[in-house]
């Protein structure tokens, strides 16, 4: 079964395993005078985060985009209602505990990246009053709205079906209005953690009772799907002496053409 713990660990071994930035850099110089001797000269650059090399701000890094897909795992609790109406009627009404596990499977599609559909299920294995085992189940569909950022508040609503059984209660569903919030953050183009608070509203006990509250606080985490290919970075010069640095995926004939351009470019801007 999932639990919290799992989806912590998991997301620990994915941050670990994000790309590396470097701290600082550093850079000397040597001048001679004949007047002066020699004089030396050591200059050390700032430190801290350095910037993304294609020019990209960390909150845009990594934001939904157009026709992605997410598939996730989630882990939680829900709150069942005093009020529940979860059981077979030819049998004595109990209550379920106050707090139960909550697991399940999610999948969405965003045809927007601010705009999606989500389809998901889960499991709430449970006891009823009396000690005896029992269980919440359900299914839902959903709208979900969100911003189009790395760290992105959301908020959904739809229609669904949650249920019971237990040897005490019975089995009985009822149809539920489905509704919440919550916010993602993308920890890189696969991974995705992601908070969730719900409400799903269905019968209370009774003919004249109404409606009724049972609550979820949900932890998932999700793979996505879809993206495009990475955007093209800018190449770097870091000296402007007209050679772009090494280590940026160049073959060879492509270096050369990059410097013999670059060498033209920089001829031009002489004259």
């Amino acid at each position: 079964m999932l639990t919290l713990t799992g989806i912590a660990s998991i997301l620990a071994l994915t941050l670990a395993a994000e790309e590396p930035q470097s701290g600082a850099g550093a850079e000397g110089s040597l001048s001679f005078s004949t007047d002066k001797g020699a004089d030396a000269d050591g200059k050390a650059k700032g430190k801290g985060k350095p910037a993304d090399q294609s020019g990209t701000p960390w909150i845009k890094r990594y934001r939904p985009e157009r026709m992605m897909m997410e598939l996730g795992v989630f882990g939680g609790i829900m709150l069942p209602s005093k009020q529940h109406e979860f059981y077979d009627p030819v049998n004595p009404w109990q209550p379920y505990a106050k707090i139960v596990p909550d697991v399940g499977l999610r999948f969405g599609f965003y045809p927007l990246r601010v705009f999606g559909i989500e389809a998901e299920g889960a499991v709430m294995p449970g006891k009823t009053d009396d000690g005896v085992g029992a269980t919440l189940f359900g299914a839902r569909g959903y709208l979900l709205a969100q911003l189009p950022y790395r760290i992105a508040p959301f908020a959904l609503a739809g229609i669904g079906m949650l249920g019971g059984s237990g040897a005490s209660l019975g089995t009985d569903i009822d149809p539920v209005l489905h509704f919440g919030g919550g916010v993602k953050f993308f920890i890189n183009r696969l991974v995705a953690l992601r908070l969730d608070v719900r409400n799903n509203v269905s019968a209370a006990r009774g003919l004249a009772n109404g409606r009724t509250n049972n609550l979820e606080f949900l932890l998932g985490l999700s793979i996505t799907l879809g993206r495009k290919k990475g955007e093209e970075k800018p190449l770097i010069d870091t000296d402007g002496d007209g050679l772009y640095d090494p280590g940026q995926g160049l073959r060879k004939s492509e270096e050369d053409i990059a410097r013999t351009s670059r060498g033209r470019a920089r001829t031009k801007a002489a004259r």
